[in-house]
């Protein structure tokens, strides 16, 4: 099929992530880790030794005074905002490009994704089974990626997808991608993921976040800690775009994440007052 080729083509063009980043998310699942060897991994990388010093100067963060010295910084924002940032600046052709195709601005897929990862994390702490929380937080913030891929290929058929949904009750909007493309832009995301070498969690969570009950009994907590908090993400108003809420809700749920439906508003709420306190540090 074409776009499966061409799909494969603009993969392989896509710089992989730097080594910085990958050994961060490799020291997010040693639960024996110290802020020492995040400080190692930062000083190493020029770069990133740059943007988090500019984060962390930023007037929202509202420090007083600047912020000059590596230590201070990684103490002051914590290892999970600098994951954050270090998949944010290696991967700006995915997070920062407009997405037509899906009828969404420059950084809102940055913005989803950072609002999907805070949400993930607050499941990770409800989940019935151990997940560790930075596991939850970078797969959210990668949970998308595929979107960046598949974009050009449904751009101009956007509305027809969407109408399609309207007139068919049990149709979604991955469906309605593998309609037309043969293929989704969860298996998108996979296929970057395996490019990039990622962790198998994450390219679990990356593949099944819209149908978690697919993923490997091993992984699947973690996938539907990623789902609800996509799903948290979305009715907080920062979804992707066009494909806002048009996908359904895995009622298996409530077998790997202790939340009733009373709750959902509460967390949120406090959902969006963590992420519009940490998106003014990224986009202030």
């Amino acid at each position: 099929m074409k776009p499966l080729k061409e799909l494969i083509e603009k993969i392989r063009t896509i710089p992989p992530l730097s080594q910085s980043a990958m050994r961060l998310m490799e020291l997010m699942n040693n639960p024996n880790r110290s802020l020492q060897q995040v400080a190692e991994i930062v000083q190493n990388d020029p770069s990133l030794t740059a943007n988090v010093l500019k984060v962390v100067n930023a007037p929202a963060f509202g420090l007083g005074r600047p912020v000059t010295s590596l230590s201070r910084a990684l103490s002051f924002l914590g290892e999970r905002m600098i994951v954050g940032i270090a998949l944010g600046s290696s991967a700006p052709g995915v997070y920062g490009k407009p997405l037509a195709g899906y009828e969404s601005e420059a950084g809102e897929l940055w913005e989803h994704s950072l609002r999907t990862a805070i949400a993930s994390r607050e499941m990770a702490g409800r989940a019935l089974a151990d997940i560790p929380a930075d596991s939850a937080f970078t797969a959210g913030i990668l949970h998308d990626i595929g979107k960046s891929l598949l974009s050009e290929f449904i751009e101009g058929k956007t509305r027809e997808i969407i109408s399609s949904i309207a007139e068919e009750e049990d149709l979604g909007f991955l469906e309605a991608e593998r309609r037309l493309l043969g293929f989704d832009h969860c298996q998108a995301g996979l296929a970057l993921a395996e490019h990039w070498n990622l962790p198998e969690i994450l390219r679990q969570a990356i593949s099944h976040h819209h149908e978690p009950a697919n993923a490997p009994d091993e992984h699947r907590p973690l996938v539907f800690c990623v789902h609800l908090g996509d799903m948290i993400a979305m009715l907080g108003g920062t979804g992707v775009g066009a494909d806002c809420l048009a996908y359904p809700l895995e009622e298996r749920f409530q077998e790997y994440v202790s939340l009733t439906e009373d709750q959902v508003e509460e967390i949120a709420l406090s959902v969006a007052m963590e992420f519009e306190k940490t998106r003014t540090l990224f986009f202030d």
